[in-house]
């Protein structure tokens, strides 16, 4: 195990699986970080891009479809995945 107590080829296949993936489009990640940047969706601290999303819908407040396409796209340890403004200390999003 490695210090985050995640195996070594556990990390690989992310890491491969990710690489496998087509990148966002500058327009893309322009979308997401609108989103993000978007308090109608409620606070992000915590949360996945995905899980923010999810929230949103099911609080029905009606995010955009686009932005699910694109994150169904994106490998879930991937930092397309993350909140733009999440982990970053004394940030609140």
């Amino acid at each position: 195990m490695e210090a985050g107590g995640v195996a070594p080829a556990v990390v690989l296949r992310a890491t491969a699986a990710a690489a496998a993936l087509p990148p966002l489009t500058t327009a893309e990640e322009k979308e997401l970080k609108a989103f993000d940047l978007d308090s109608t969706y409620g606070p992000c601290l915590g949360l996945t891009r995905l899980e923010r999303f999810l929230r949103a819908e099911k609080l029905q407040i009606n995010p955009p479809p686009s932005v699910r396409e694109i994150l169904h796209r994106v490998h879930p340890t991937s930092p397309s995945a993350q909140a733009i403004l999440s982990g970053k200390p004394g940030v609140v999003c």
